[in-house]
């Protein structure tokens, strides 16, 4: 018996051990100026960062019981500006609250259109509300004065999507040229077009974008579009409809759509021949060049069954066919 209660004691006894030793973490001291967290940093990888010689395991029970809450925001930190000497408990406590800058992370999807972007950016606080979509003259103006390829009087299809890294402190056109610089990289440079075909180029691959997501239907769906369009058919794409009214991609729902196509609209290519005004989202550059050099075929009529999966017709009484064979209308 007094076996067993030494045993337990003993045990006991380095626990305590160990759970004061790891206590301890909070009070070592950190000799370090700035330093920064990039995305994909973790709270263990710290000590590293900060040049901390800390056992893993000291530190992950220390952060475990003392810091359960302690989280890693990606910015720049200045720990030198603290007036009494600096500890673990000190920097997790106060200074990894109080970046000195902060970016974020903002992935623009393709076919995104102006007013996703703009939604994005205001949830980001990297700037107002609608203050993408009505861009001041001035600052159209100064963006304009950068970048010769711009046309219109709207940014429209311009905003290239990728994953960008916005510093929130910046203000909102540093971001933009950003996104404009990667336009220009990935479209603007390799095609080599002057800005009005350009635009006329955009505004028809930002239909196929929103139209076809499958690589190797795209040039088959431009070479249809632009059939239809030399040969003074309407578009009828259904994705040009919901852009009349300002809708978000998510908002643009098939419902939508089924209850306006019949109203129209400027961007209603049911019942207006041409291109819409403007782009309708912004688009890749795979869009863009197989927009650019479509694929020639003898099909005029296309649609997507319940399944995604793309059905051509050469002449409407087949289009017809195929909504009844695959969509039972």
């Amino acid at each position: 018996m007094r076996f067993a209660i030494t045993i337990v004691l003993a045990i006991l006894a380095v626990a305590l051990f160990v759970r004061s030793y790891a206590h301890g973490v909070g009070d070592l001291p950190v000799e370090v100026g700035s330093f920064s967290v990039a995305s994909g940093d973790t709270l263990y990888a710290l000590p590293e960062k900060i040049g901390l010689d800390v056992a893993a395991w000291r530190w992950k029970m220390y952060i475990r019981f003392w810091h359960p809450n302690a989280s890693l925001q990606v910015g720049e930190y200045d720990a030198s500006v603290e007036s009494s000497p600096l500890t673990v408990r000190t920097l997790l406590d106060t200074v990894l609250s109080r970046s000195i800058s902060s970016d974020h992370s903002i992935t623009i999807l393709p076919w995104w259109n102006i007013y996703d972007i703009d939604a994005v950016f205001a949830n980001a606080w990297l700037s107002h509300p609608w203050e993408i979509i009505s861009l001041s003259s001035e600052s159209l103006s100064v963006l304009r004065s950068e970048y010769s390829f711009l046309f219109a009087d709207s940014l429209e299809g311009y905003l290239y999507p990728d994953t960008y890294r916005f510093d929130l402190d910046a203000g909102l056109l540093p971001a933009l040229r950003r996104m404009l610089d990667r336009f220009d990289e990935k479209i603007v440079a390799p095609s080599a077009l002057e800005p009005k075909m350009l635009y006329d180029t955009l505004r028809l691959a930002s239909i196929v974008e929103r139209e076809e997501r499958t690589t190797m239907n795209k040039p088959i769906v431009a070479g249809i579009l632009a059939k239809r369009l030399d040969e003074g058919m309407a578009l009828g794409a259904d994705a040009t409809v919901c852009y009349a009214y300002r809708l978000t991609h998510d908002a643009c729902t098939p419902r939508f759509i089924a209850e306006h196509i019949t109203i129209a609209s400027e961007y209603n290519t049911r019942n207006k021949l041409g291109l819409p005004p403007t782009p309708i989202s912004n688009v890749t550059d795979e869009t863009f060049f197989a927009t650019f050099r479509p694929k020639a075929s003898a099909y005029y009529y296309y649609l997507h069954d319940d399944a995604g999966i793309i059905r051509y017709a050469r002449t409407l009484s087949e289009h017809n066919e195929n909504k009844r064979l695959y969509l039972g209308r």
